[in-house]
């Protein structure tokens, strides 16, 4: 039931949108996917778009990062609590790893909370568009990727998100997070696995 850890993430190295080309838009369904950003607004130089979102794959906690050249972590969509979780087993008793939003912040101004992964915990009620290019959603927010220095951390490109009516932190690009089929990989589908709609027709490096 456990996907094992991937040791070929660079963590720390953005790439650019040579990286990733969309060929048709095409979608199919999966257990198992990849999140990779889509630039919407403000960007980054070099740019994170087709940036795939990833974690220290040694652990099941800590920040989601946008900067890696490989696509990213696969994911599933757990339906029953329409959370987001990476199976995997960190040599205590944790089965899965899930990613955790803590909006915060003023009316205007979002907090510098990062989007983290946690040890067999969720954000419930993550869920997928259903726009023609699907994107990964939570209330009515949005995602930003963001610099660490801007949120007072280190020079990884961290996932952040931002409530209704809140600007976009200064030095962050705006983006969405758009599910490719992650086919290359066997699927290991567990009580509540959800299949998603998910982009078919990528090519990577």
């Amino acid at each position: 039931m456990f996907v094992k850890a991937f040791a070929a993430y660079n963590l720390l190295t953005t790439v650019s949108a040579a990286l990733l080309h969309r060929q048709s838009g095409a979608t199919h369904e999966a257990y198992q996917f990849r999140l990779v950003a889509n630039v919407v607004g403000a960007d980054l130089s070099p740019s994170v778009q087709g940036n795939g979102v990833a974690f220290n794959p040694y652990g099941c906690r800590g920040p989601l990062h946008v900067a890696t050249k490989v696509g990213g972590i696969p994911w599933y969509f757990n339906g029953t609590a329409n959370a987001l979780v990476n199976l995997g087993h960190w040599g205590g008793y944790e089965t899965y790893a899930g990613v955790i939003v803590t909006p915060g912040g003023t009316a205007t101004m979002p907090s510098n909370n990062r989007v983290e992964v946690g040890c067999n915990q969720t954000t419930p009620e993550l869920r997928f568009s259903n726009d023609a290019v699907p994107h990964l959603t939570y209330g009515d927010g949005a995602w930003m990727a963001c610099p660490g220095e801007v949120l007072g951390d280190d020079y990884s490109i961290r996932l952040t998100y931002k409530k209704p009516g809140q600007l976009t932190l200064e030095g962050c690009a705006d983006i969405e997070l758009w599910p490719v089929c992650a086919d290359d990989l066997e699927p290991e589908p567990f009580e509540g696995a959800q299949m998603v709609t998910c982009l078919s027709d990528w090519t990577w490096g």
